[in-house]
């Protein structure tokens, strides 16, 4: 079921990518961690573009 997850899969730290995506204007949304069966952990990081508003067309 696994054959081809080395393709696929990339190993990085999450603080890495989360400077990463700041750069090209994604912000942090989401962090989880969930605890595996075998030991490991899953760390969920969710990022939603960020969105310049134009103060003009802002309704306040």
């Amino acid at each position: 079921a696994f054959d081809k997850l080395d393709e696929v899969h990339h190993q990085m730290e999450g603080n890495a990518l989360e400077e990463a995506m700041k750069e090209i204007g994604y912000s942090l949304i989401l962090n989880t961690m969930n605890d595996l069966p075998n030991g490991k952990a899953l760390q969920r990081l969710d990022f939603q573009k960020d969105t310049l508003q134009d103060p003009k067309t802002s309704l306040i």
